[in-house]
């Protein structure tokens, strides 16, 4: 398999920016994959087609209108943003099983994503996390399922409660946001609760328990369950919001004011990164979002793993 091309690259390159050596690298590589064995050509017609219709999607507001660029250099400017859409971390596919289409969504990198669904609800996946949605999700129902930790902004609706199942406890809401720990490596699950309320129950249980803000729960099949008062430094208040302003501060002082705030530990791997400097009025955000902007803002990336996030890039001059 051939190299990647850099991210920021493919960017420019789909945003009309690069120069005449930077779109000559880019169609050169885009050329070169022509004469390769094309791996959807062991996919049958309709796993083509269900392929294509959610790539499709997922690139639609993301390409801007190109008029100038047509033939091979509009098909390049596609295949950039679907390259960028894998390399973004989010794995999106639809699949049908014997009793049931399913509509998938797995956080592939090291970093966390968010995920908007038909219903207008916002899911933000951790590295390693995935949730399966019934095809018909938004329709009769709001179903799916969680495997790893995500972080859910529920839109209110009185007449469709949205069901989360994870490792046999069952998640229900009308509108609310929370998070859930249902990693694969720890024996229980994890529901802490930052606004409105969540009612919980064992998947075969007609029994329940409602948690509040402040709340959470471990539940464990077979144990009690029982409700605890979410600590100061818990891994759930990344997710609360709040205002900051920098003005043309350096990033060692916004890591201070962020650990401070949120609790979570900074690390870099280039030092040159602590010079750069920033300018941003940042009015009700959480965390996940104040890390996006960041990276976008200065061309650089982070991994985030259980409360520590570590910058990755060229940094700054001094």
């Amino acid at each position: 398999m051939k190299p990647l091309l850099p991210i920021h690259l493919l960017e420019k390159y789909r945003d009309g920016k690069a120069s005449e050596e930077e779109i000559k690298r880019v169609e050169d590589w885009y050329e070169s994959h022509e004469k390769e064995e094309n791996p959807l050509d062991e996919l049958d017609e309709q796993q083509q087609w269900d392929l294509g219709k959610a790539l499709y999607q997922e690139i639609q507001g993301q390409i801007k209108p190109a008029s100038r660029f047509s033939g091979v250099r509009r098909w390049v400017t596609i295949a950039a943003s679907i390259v960028l859409i894998i390399l973004g971390g989010i794995v999106f596919w639809k699949f049908r099983s014997q009793d049931r289409a399913v509509l998938a969504y797995e956080n592939t990198m090291k970093n966390i994503h968010r995920v908007t669904l038909e219903d207008g609800s916002q899911v933000w996946l951790y590295p390693g996390a995935k949730i399966d949605l019934d095809a018909d999700f938004n329709q009769q129902t709001r179903s799916l399922r969680l495997k790893g930790v995500a972080f859910f902004q529920i839109k209110r609706d009185e007449i469709r409660p949205f069901r989360i199942h994870s490792k046999g406890l069952l998640t229900q809401v009308l509108g609310t946001s929370f998070l859930i720990d249902a990693s694969p490596v720890h024996r229980s699950v994890e529901v802490s609760v930052l606004t409105g309320k969540v009612r919980l129950q064992a998947e075969q249980s007609q029994t329940y328990i409602v948690v509040h803000p402040k709340q959470k729960v471990y539940y464990r099949k077979g144990l009690e369950t029982k409700i605890y008062r979410t600590p100061e430094q818990d891994a759930s208040s990344v997710w609360e919001k709040g205002d900051f302003v920098f003005d043309n501060i350096p990033l060692a002082e916004i890591f201070q004011a962020l650990t401070q705030r949120f609790g979570v530990k900074f690390q870099v791997e280039n030092e040159q990164i602590y010079q750069c400097r920033l300018t941003a009025h940042l009015t009700h955000q959480n965390l996940p979002d104040i890390l996006e902007m960041i990276a976008k803002s200065l061309s650089i990336s982070y991994e985030y793993d259980q409360n520590h996030v570590l910058f990755k890039g060229p940094g700054c001059s001094p």
